[in-house]
């Protein structure tokens, strides 16, 4: 389902890879950084067929394909294909499609009949993805990787603190740079829309010293403050914590009592034991970040 959706966001926006596309040309930040993990993904992808560990291949091109070229790249690609453009626009299509052409070569050892359909839907090609050439133009584009990693974490770190707080999806905060450094301020002044857009910021500015009524996050050593106050109802949020942490600890304590009976652990399966251990361990994770949650809310 992923792989039909991504292909007909490509097929929507007019996405095709020109006859004279040289991957090694390309100028958009977006489509360096895309080309340098489709070559990594493809050299992760070949030594683990040729260690025969399957699994990893198999994980890697999952991995490549789901979290950083549907989830990400063509996310952060919408902005580009509404926009005025024309230059960017026609790399990132070319880009877009090139790379969704890699993917089906490399996930086809997996997927045959769904890559040999999309390959033959998404081209005027007479020939099979299984005959395509496995191996790619290696393109290293680190500054553009580290870049739109950057872009990732930080949008990460936003979207965190937007669902621990319940802040509503169209509310549109402003994102303030505490003392950032060079380096930082770069980026942001580089990304500033697609961050924006993306992440569902107003604007982005700097600052010394955190707002009041903002809730702070950390991204590679910088720190960064999102006042939202003024955005959410502070009791209630606080209300809503503490219940759900109470119910949270009630759990453990339940899944405590029956690990605490003797009878129990000697007579219940191994199995049972185990996924009672386990779900313990979700329960206090989750319990974490609630507590986490309530003292970023008690902290405004």
């Amino acid at each position: 389902t992923k792989l039909w959706n991504a292909a007909r966001f490509l097929q929507m926006n007019e996405c095709a890879v020109p006859a004279d596309f040289d991957p090694e040309t390309v100028t958009q930040a977006l489509s360096q950084w895309i080309l340098h993990e489709a070559s990594q993904a493809e050299v992760a992808i070949t030594e683990a067929l040729d260690s025969y560990r399957f699994h990893d291949a198999a994980s890697a091109i999952y991995q490549f394909t789901w979290n950083i070229y549907c989830d990400w790249f063509l996310e952060f690609a919408k902005p580009t294909f509404q926009g005025e453009d024309e230059a960017a626009k026609a790399e990132i299509r070319a880009t877009a499609s090139y790379v969704f052409d890699r993917i089906l070569v490399l996930l086809h050892p997996f997927m045959p009949f769904v890559t040999e359909e999309l390959w033959a839907h998404m081209g005027d090609r007479e020939d099979f993805v299984m005959r395509a050439e496995w191996t790619a133009p290696q393109i290293t584009k680190k500054t553009a990787a580290g870049d739109l990693q950057f872009v990732i974490r930080l949008i990460s770190e936003i979207r965190s603190v937007r669902t621990e707080m319940n802040v509503p999806p169209s509310a549109r905060l402003p994102l303030v740079a505490l003392e950032a450094g060079e380096g930082t301020t770069s980026r942001l002044s580089a990304f500033a829309s697609l961050i924006e857009k993306v992440a569902r910021i107003d604007h982005i500015s700097h600052a010394d010293a955190p707002p009041k009524g903002a809730a702070q996050i950390v991204v590679e050593g910088e720190t960064y403050a999102l006042p939202i106050a003024d955005f959410i109802d502070l009791e209630a949020e606080v209300a809503r914590l503490e219940k759900s942490m109470a119910k949270t600890q009630g759990e453990i304590d339940k899944i405590d009592k029956q690990l605490g009976n003797a009878k129990f652990v000697e007579r219940a399966p191994e199995a049972v034991v185990a996924e009672k251990k386990e779900q313990k361990e979700g329960f206090a994770t989750t319990l974490s970040e609630l507590r986490a949650a309530l003292d970023r809310l008690k902290s405004l």
